[in-house]
């Protein structure tokens, strides 16, 4: 069986995975390509961004696996086959990351950072307005594992999360 790994996106970054999923899967064949002789070996589809019509010119795929976190890329482009199952990366780190970046930024906007850099760069300093954690709702949009993480941790410091 072949293993399509497939992407728009090249260089470095993409090329950590070959050796990785050949590693992994040593009894597969990992192609990067679609030729006329292999596009029906392909059973199983590796994707990051892929070119349009690649998942939907392989006639016996039988399921496939996007390398990114989320699914919207998937769900947008019509030319994948909605009738083959598919799995996405779910990394704890990167949810932890997106987390904690997603409460500096509400820190950030909550307690005015900007003004106050601003304030520098001017030789200023004026207080300005501040309400309690408590008092500000902060929207989350989506609920998977990284909306989940996200509000758990921004309510954990006192705001109400709404998601």
């Amino acid at each position: 069986m072949k293993i399509l790994l497939a992407s728009k996106v090249t260089g470095p970054e993409f090329d950590v995975w070959i050796p990785a999923i050949e590693e992994a899967l040593p009894e597969h064949d990992i192609v990067t390509d679609i030729t006329h002789e292999n596009r029906d070996d392909i059973e199983i589809a590796i994707i990051y961004q892929p070119p349009r019509n690649t998942l939907s010119s392989l006639p016996n795929l039988r399921f496939f696996h996007t390398l990114s976190a989320g699914i919207n890329g998937v769900l947008e482009d019509e030319t994948i086959p909605t009738n083959i199952p598919f799995a996405r990366l779910v990394d704890p780190a990167m949810t932890d990351t997106m987390a904690e970046t997603a409460l500096m930024l509400t820190l950030m906007a909550h307690r005015n950072a900007l003004g106050y850099i601003e304030q520098q760069r001017n030789s200023l300093w004026q207080a300005l307005q501040q309400r309690r954690a408590a008092d500000v709702t902060v929207s989350v949009l989506g609920l998977g594992n990284m909306g989940a993480k996200t509000a758990k941790l921004i309510s954990s410091i006192g705001y109400r999360t709404l998601g």
